[in-house]
């Protein structure tokens, strides 16, 4: 990452060359156990028995976090530098004196450029996460993604709400203010934002799992949520943001059934996506899937 950051080089529009001159070439050699949980989950998601592809996956994966990390690293050094920004579905306008939610489902590349191309469209956001950004292997690693990360989300949005242990209620409470104030809020589709999850069943053992906060948004603020999907089309050059049709509450069912129903629309949406597209997915790693075992849900570790 250093020879990202350093003065003077590299060229915003030509940097990526040097990348895909040498791109990492992560190993697909099944060495770990994270490694054998990977493939065993991607299987079952995918219904895809074959060791190699599966293998070349896991490697397509390492290889879209690398590019995760080096488009941050470029964009904190070369703040006006962006990459191509196609938006395509439902544009975000027309929502008019009701709060709106935009959830991210839980792509590579999601975080940034969701929030950068609502930016794009003149959109403040008030940024929701569940966690202080730590990302890295070492302190000074994680000091460095921390502070991209910060940058980044300081340049797209209007505000930040964390949630975590000791400041989940207070978060909520800023979460709920927003709501009433109509100021748009981002949250990424991570089933471990809140205290409560929706689990849609897949067929087998499998379950995919979801956060309820931003359905229970819908039902108590009559929130619209808007579901979007971040896609590489190019690497390091262009993306896509493709905007969904808004999910909305149906009073005349309980808030379980609500939730439920809610839940199971985007589970169909997201597996959908998965399938095309499964090496720029987040839910290997993030706990998206769960598996029941003794009537608790586990998700697998990787």
């Amino acid at each position: 990452m250093g020879w990202m950051l350093q003065l003077g080089r590299p060229d915003p529009g030509k940097w990526h060359q040097k990348h895909l001159a040498g791109a990492i070439a992560a190993s697909t050699d099944c060495v770990s156990d994270a490694a054998r949980k990977f493939l065993d989950l991607a299987a079952a998601v995918l219904d895809e028995p074959d060791q190699e592809v599966l293998q070349a996956l896991r490697a397509e994966a390492i290889n879209c976090h690398v590019r995760d990390r080096q488009l941050k690293a470029v964009m904190t050094r070369y703040p006006r530098w962006r990459p191509e920004v196609e938006i395509a579905g439902v544009i975000p306008h027309g929502f008019a004196g009701r709060p709106v939610v935009y959830w991210t489902d839980n792509t590579v590349f999601a975080p940034l450029i969701g929030r950068m191309a609502l930016h794009q469209l003149g959109v403040r956001l008030s940024q929701f996460s569940d966690h202080v950004h730590g990302e890295g292997h070492t302190w000074l690693g994680k000091l460095t993604a921390q502070q991209m990360n910060f940058a980044l989300e300081d340049r797209y949005t209007a505000s930040r709400i964390v949630s975590g242990p000791s400041t989940h209620f207070s978060a909520m409470r800023t979460l709920a203010e927003s709501a009433r104030s109509d100021t748009a809020v981002f949250m990424n589709n991570n089933a471990f934002i809140g205290r409560r999850f929706a689990c849609t069943t897949l067929g087998g053992h499998l379950c995919f799992v979801q956060a309820t906060a931003p359905l229970t948004m819908a039902r108590l603020y009559n929130a619209a949520v808007v579901p979007l999907t971040v896609l590489e089309t190019k690497p390091f050059q262009k993306f896509s943001v493709r905007f969904h049709q808004p999910l909305e509450a149906d009073m005349s069912l309980s808030r379980d059934d609500d939730i439920r129903r809610m839940a199971l629309i985007c589970t169909r949406r997201q597996m959908s996506a998965i399938r095309e597209n499964p090496e720029q997915w987040l839910c290997w790693m993030s706990g998206q899937f769960a598996q029941p075992v003794d009537g608790k849900l586990h998700r697998p570790a990787m």
